[in-house]
């Protein structure tokens, strides 16, 4: 399933607090030097659009926070109650 489908799967009441804690894995993360520099650019740009709740958004935070932190990013689905999203997320957890 890809970043983009697993974003429709997130309901709209949910989107700012999912972007809010994708972010702030993103922004935390020891891995940094795992994101490439297009991805980081889009991110910043879709900031500074104020447009990462957007469905746009959602997708990169998504590959992002996957690339990054794979683990953390599907518990975190998780903990909002998205198990759907969480589960599609485990496959690249195991790889």
């Amino acid at each position: 399933m890809s970043h983009a489908d697993l974003v429709k799967k997130i309901p709209p009441d949910l989107q700012s607090k999912t972007a809010d804690g994708l972010v702030n894995l993103v922004l935390n993360s020891q891995n940094a030097a795992k994101l490439s520099s297009g991805l980081a650019r889009s991110l910043l740009y879709h900031w500074q659009s104020d447009l990462l709740a957007s469905e746009s958004g959602l997708t990169l935070l998504v590959e992002a926070s996957s690339q990054l932190e794979p683990q953390k990013t599907s518990e975190f689905f998780d903990g909002l109650g998205l198990n759907q999203v969480a589960a599609a997320l485990r496959p690249a957890v195991s790889t």
